[in-house]
């Protein structure tokens, strides 16, 4: 995967291109499989994944036997970018991006400290505001036309077969990601940009609210994912371009 993933941010480099709509689902498909790598290249801080995205540092396995690959936030950017014109490809990201978000917020503990809840929160909020960042980019090479078509076609696929949330306690992720997904739909195809800036901030509710968070620590959750959101599209801005 790493060498793909540098082949096709060289190319893409060089090319200022898209990749062909046929290739694009299975590869955004291949690379949603690698998603916590994704938050850990996007996101800032991982310094494991700052250590390994040299072209000559192979993939690594961590203490736990979990195997990852690293390139540098410009190149998986750029990736990601070229993918995002097929909208299938980028519903296909953005929807695993929910769900690891999801599955990051339900892995901490009852009770932990609030610097605990903090990091998910900063991760997912920094890697869906990049994600937001990688939509205007499409918005702006489409145009009026081509983006509504786009447009569509992503509403589509991330809310067909929207099911009622399981009950958190049984399936906290799958709560979380349930009940977002039920709000990006009821917000309509035309909502969907608005929902997607707001998504960090909305997870963190549904989550903190569910998990009977203490009102000032939902708060600072809430203020932590709009400011890091705002950074992850600023973040894009610059590393992606």
């Amino acid at each position: 995967m790493k060498d793909v993933l540098v082949t096709l941010a060289d190319v893409m480099a060089r090319e200022e291109g898209t990749v062909d709509a046929e290739f694009a689902l299975p590869m955004a498909q291949a690379l949603a499989d690698y998603m916590p790598d994704v938050y850990g290249v996007v996101a800032p801080g991982h310094m494991d994944y700052v250590r390994a995205f040299g072209d000559e540092k192979p993939p690594w396995t961590d203490d736990d036997g979990g195997a990852h690959v690293s390139v540098s936030s410009v190149s998986l950017l750029q990736v990601m970018r070229s993918l995002a014109s097929t909208p299938t490809a980028y519903a296909e990201l953005r929807d695993a991006a929910t769900g690891y978000a999801a599955t990051t917020f339900a892995e901490v503990p009852q009770g932990a400290e609030e610097w605990n809840f903090e990091s998910p929160v900063q991760d997912a909020a920094y890697v869906l505001g990049a994600m937001d960042g990688v939509a205007d980019d499409v918005r702006q090479n489409l145009g009026a036309r081509g983006w509504d078509a786009w447009r569509v076609d992503v509403f589509g696929r991330m809310t067909k077969g929207v099911v009622a949330p399981p009950v958190f306690e049984k399936d906290p992720a799958g709560y979380i990601g349930a009940s977002w997904r039920k709000s990006l739909r009821a917000g309509g195809q035309k909502g969907m940009v608005s929902s997607f800036e707001a998504q960090s901030g909305d997870m963190v509710r549904i989550w903190s609210k569910a998990a009977g968070l203490d009102g000032g620590v939902q708060k600072s959750l809430l203020e932590v994912a709009r400011d890091t959101s705002e950074l992850g599209r600023e973040g894009h801005a610059r590393d992606g371009s």
